[in-house]
């Protein structure tokens, strides 16, 4: 019934998609989950810190619209570029599932904002396939993921992704990778001239080289609160994998290739969760859109469902008990 609701894409359902984020969000706004921290030299994080940090509740909210963006955004793209099945939905309404798995993850964090730089990074990569020379994408995917580290520092190093996506596309022009280094280096540049401006450049430096010789990972998964959804999670991301690699060979060549890019999108999110440090829950969300589209069609192609339907409905009803535990307490 769920699925059957979600397969199409009329404003119903994105109306119901987005009413079903405002209640689970709803559970948190009595008393909302604080904006964690910055960790490093995020100094676009440590401006939205200093202005929101004191409003919970607008911060919460803040966070709850980033998120619904987000979640549209990614339906639209994936559906655009027939990763998932068009005219759906569903995409959209399993990134809200995805993202609101336990309630530190609902408020205004470095990593759902980094999402949305993230996002037109993907989109930027996934346009570059079908451009003989797709020097400004590079560019621009370049420069978003400086950007993004400027928020959220383990950013920089999905600058690697996006060398591994040149590789799967076999991509060897160097005018291509000269605009990626060229993008990424770009919003640094202006960076560096406004740390020099105000006499902070050997500092900040010196905090990049501590962030960055110190591994921060941190082990959250004592709490039943986490572990749990966690798990779920977990299930739903490795039954995506799975059914999608074994029909792979059924889809395009272009589909398969974006689909690898997808795919080291998420091992790149687990390679720099070892740099997450107290974000370790929230790093989870970069992986999100890269998970979305496989998970999504292991409900829209298979044509039994009733029992992966029932684990998402048990997915859903756990994060409303956690969502309703954390307001009590």
């Amino acid at each position: 019934m769920l699925v059957r609701f979600f397969r199409s894409s009329f404003a119903g359902q994105y109306i119901a998609a987005g009413v079903f984020a405002a209640v689970l969000w709803a559970f948190v706004l009595p008393a909302p989950p604080p904006m964690p921290e910055p960790s490093g030299p995020v100094i676009l994080y440590q401006l939205l810190y200093r202005l929101l940090s004191g409003y919970p509740l607008v911060a919460s909210v803040a966070g709850f619209f980033v998120m619904l963006v987000s979640a549209f955004w990614v339906n639209l793209l994936f559906s655009k570029h027939e990763l998932i099945t068009k005219n759906s939905s569903f995409a959209a309404f399993l990134f809200i599932v995805l993202s609101c798995w336990h309630p530190s993850l609902m408020t205004l964090t470095p990593v759902n904002l980094s999402v949305l730089f993230f996002l037109s990074v993907i989109q930027s990569m996934l346009l570059a396939y079908n451009r003989p020379e797709p020097v400004d994408l590079t560019f621009s995917a370049g420069f978003m993921i400086m950007a993004a580290s400027f928020i959220y520092i383990p950013s920089l190093f999905f600058y690697g992704f996006l060398q591994t996506t040149f590789l799967v596309y076999r991509t060897v022009k160097w005018r291509e990778w000269m605009g990626s280094f060229i993008g990424l280096f770009t919003p640094l540049l202006f960076m560096a001239v406004y740390w020099f401006w105000t006499d902070r450049f050997v500092e900040v430096i010196t905090e990049y080289g501590r962030y960055f010789s110190t591994f921060l990972f941190r082990n959250p998964w004592s709490d039943a609160g986490l572990w749990v959804p966690a798990l779920f999670f977990l299930v739903l991301t490795l039954a995506g994998f799975s059914f999608n690699f074994s029909h792979l060979q059924e889809k395009t060549v272009e589909t398969r290739k974006k689909m690898l890019l997808l795919i080291w999108l998420a091992v790149w999110t687990l390679i720099t969760s070892l740099y997450a440090g107290p974000l370790l829950v929230c790093h989870s969300l970069l992986a999100v859109p890269a998970i979305v589209p496989f998970i999504s069609n292991l409900y829209l192609t298979r044509k039994r469902t009733l029992w992966w339907e029932l684990f998402l409905w048990a997915f859903i009803l756990v994060i409303g008990v956690n969502l309703a535990l954390n307001l009590i307490s």
